[in-house]
């Protein structure tokens, strides 16, 4: 497999800002040609949403802003541990 396989298609990963993701943009992009753009979601546990941001950008080129997740139950459907 080249880098030129996949040159000029694009590819969406969801990107937590961990290594891991971070390596992941590196790989697709050199391995494999794709232009990478990265999609975080924002489950309310990461306080600087603005760091993976640029991280994100930085890393892919391309970066989607983050979409929130969070859950929006009502109180009375969440198990009692996490009211």
């Amino acid at each position: 497999m080249t880098a030129q396989q996949h040159k000029g298609e694009t590819c969406v990963l969801a990107y937590s800002g961990g290594l891991d993701t971070s390596v992941a943009v590196a790989w697709l992009r050199e391995t494999h040609g794709f232009e990478v753009v990265t999609c975080t979601g924002d489950l309310g546990s990461v306080r600087d949403l603005d760091a993976i941001q640029k991280k994100a950008i930085a890393s892919a080129r391309i970066s989607r802003t983050p979409i929130s997740a969070r859950l929006s139950a009502p109180a009375s459907l969440l198990p009692t541990t996490t009211r």
